[in-house]
């Protein structure tokens, strides 16, 4: 019983670590955008916010960027319990199908 609960630990620490690497992508990939929209699209405004599901994530000011980080580890922390929660299901559900069998 022990080994298993250090399995499940290491398993749901590396998930949480996952979820973050997700929400630094899903981040980048943001502001990415949003620097494309800024320089080529909206014509230099002097201020401009890059948002995600409609959080501002990051602020251009003067062609100054300036993030956010309440809102980007609010987004990391919520992709981190999504993984969490979708891969402890994923797993729940194979063990579950294993015993049937």
């Amino acid at each position: 019983m022990k080994k298993l609960m250090h399995k499940q630990e290491y398993r749901i620490i590396l998930e949480i670590i996952g979820g973050i690497v997700l929400s630094i992508v899903i981040n980048f990939v943001s502001i990415s955008i949003g620097y494309t929209k800024y320089f080529y699209l909206d014509n230099f405004k002097k201020e401009y916010f890059i948002k995600l599901l409609g959080l501002p994530i990051y602020k251009i000011y003067n062609k100054i960027g300036t993030p956010i980080l309440a809102n980007m580890i609010f987004i990391g922390v919520i992709c981190s319990i999504l993984v969490v929660f979708l891969m402890e299901l994923f797993i729940a559900r194979k063990q579950r199908g294993a015993t049937n069998d």
